[in-house]
């Protein structure tokens, strides 16, 4: 009878994939605000791997877009907060319903 062969040993014997590099990003640029809220931009090099120095039509188009989904966490965090109260209010009911049943009244 043939002899089985030990399959875990077949698992080390296969080559591992070799890693794939990540990407480098595309661009990046640097924000600060200081104690009086006074806002600068830097595009210029600021010592990060990236395909290009960033331009100011990457700081505007970036900072759209960040807008964009600050107003989608705001909106759904709004959605949430009358979600909330809707389930606190028809709880409230439900509980007022049974109290009215207990006490028999219309």
């Amino acid at each position: 009878m043939a002899e089985i062969p030990d399959l875990s040993k077949l698992k080390d014997a296969q080559p591992e994939a070799p890693e794939q590099p990540k990407p480098l990003p595309r661009t990046a640029f640097l924000v600060v605000v200081d104690a009086d809220g006074n806002i600068q931009v830097s595009t210029a090099d600021i010592g990060l791997d990236v395909q290009q120095v960033g331009t100011t039509d990457d700081v505007y188009t970036s900072c759209a877009l960040i807008m964009k989904d600050i107003q989608v966490q705001q909106t759904a965090g709004l959605v949430q907060q009358g979600l909330l109260q809707m389930g606190s209010l028809m709880q409230k009911q439900q509980q007022d319903q049974q109290l009215r049943q207990h006490l028999n009244l219309k």
